[in-house]
């Protein structure tokens, strides 16, 4: 997500309606809906980011059980 403004990455990033950035499309429903589910299995997504030259590079992370 290159240029999303440092507030946004925090645990908000994950509320209904949050953007990181506004130059690109979108509802800003995606990573909500996302941990909605990963929370209705259990998990949760985790955000790490890290400065990147001018930006910062983000990364996701969604661990789910191995179910055998």
């Amino acid at each position: 997500m290159p240029g999303a403004a440092g507030r946004y990455l925090t645990p908000e990033i994950f509320d209904r309606g949050v953007r990181a950035t506004t130059n690109v499309e979108g509802s800003g429903k995606g990573l909500y809906l996302a941990q909605l589910v990963a929370r209705q299995h259990g998990t949760q997504i985790q955000l790490e980011a890290e400065p990147w030259g001018d930006d910062q590079r983000v990364r996701f992370m969604l661990r789910l059980a191995l179910v055998r």
